[in-house]
């Protein structure tokens, strides 16, 4: 018999986790990231907020380590922190890295650049998100990633009582390190797959963020093949359709015709029978799609 068997949660050794409490940690450990970038140039991101939306914690892994940046410990954002994060060279991996981005400005004023959004490599992959009508652009959960890349599930279950404030245990240093390892765990997992390991930078990794505009720099906004899937020009052809018909209604009720034809049906005739052949493509369209999404 099958059951939907809970998967095996993701961990790393908390041996793995090294946590920066104040500047000269943080120039250290930021050294071996550097060091780190010489093999591989990718890294492992993520940030946790306070409920007043100030950066806590900035988790960065590699291969080797995971490291924590402790901010409150620190009392300041070191400034071999910033550089590192606003160096595009220094690939970022991550889930909703644009919000980080932003939170990480609005909070301390730092750039991030040379950001990777997993979400995106996921839906190059994956396109049924386009038949849902979600647009490219939109987040996959970290969690579903680990899931369906890895096999495995995430432990959530620290998160809502802490909210990151106050002193902070080992464990919830190695929850946040988590989920910058198994980011760029799900990469390396991702690069066996040739479409994505050939994906053009443009299409996951922002070189920087517009302060002004809000929005990522060097980003594209779409993946042509996505784009053909997505029902939303078929849905604003649908709305754009019945608008027409409801026109025409209106005339009809407006305007008499005669015994055997309304006022539409005599005057625009090829516009009705263009109605009524829309009408019946969308029918086999939906009825199509429907078939689909059930199988």
């Amino acid at each position: 018999m099958t059951t939907n068997a809970p998967l095996p949660l993701f961990t790393i050794d908390p041996n793995s986790v090294v946590v920066a409490t104040n500047v000269p940690l943080s120039e250290g450990y930021v050294a071996k990231l550097i060091k780190d970038a010489q093999i591989c140039p990718f890294f492992g991101f993520d940030v946790e907020l306070t409920p007043c939306k100030e950066v806590r914690l900035v988790q960065i892994a590699s291969r080797n380590a995971a490291y924590v940046f402790d901010i409150d410990k620190i009392s300041y954002f070191p400034d071999v922190l910033k550089s590192f994060l606003r160096n595009d060279k220094y690939v970022k991996l991550g889930v909703g890295v644009l919000g980080d981005a932003k939170a990480l400005l609005d909070s301390d004023e730092v750039e991030l650049a040379g950001a990777g959004e997993l979400s995106r490599l996921h839906r190059m992959f994956d396109l049924t998100g386009a038949l849902s009508g979600l647009h490219f652009s939109s987040c996959v959960a970290l969690d579903t990633l680990a899931k369906v890349w890895l096999s495995r599930g995430l432990d959530k279950a620290l998160q809502p009582a802490q909210e990151w404030v106050g002193e902070l245990s080992v464990e919830h240093y190695t929850y946040a390190a988590t989920d910058a390892a198994v980011a760029l765990a799900i990469y390396h997992r991702m690069m066996s797959v040739k479409i994505l390991s050939n994906a053009r930078p443009r299409l996951w990794i922002f070189s920087g963020y517009d302060a002004c505009s809000r929005e990522a720099v060097g980003l594209v906004k779409d993946y042509a093949p996505y784009a053909a899937l997505s029902t939303q020009c078929i849905t604003s052809m649908e709305g754009l359709l019945a608008k027409m018909k409801r026109r025409h209604q209106d005339a009809d009720n407006t305007l008499p015709g005669d015994d055997f034809n309304t006022w539409t049906e005599k005057t625009i005739p090829e516009a009705v029978k263009l109605c009524a052949s829309l009408t019946m493509a969308f029918e086999v369209y939906n009825r199509q799609m429907s078939v689909r999404k059930d199988s």
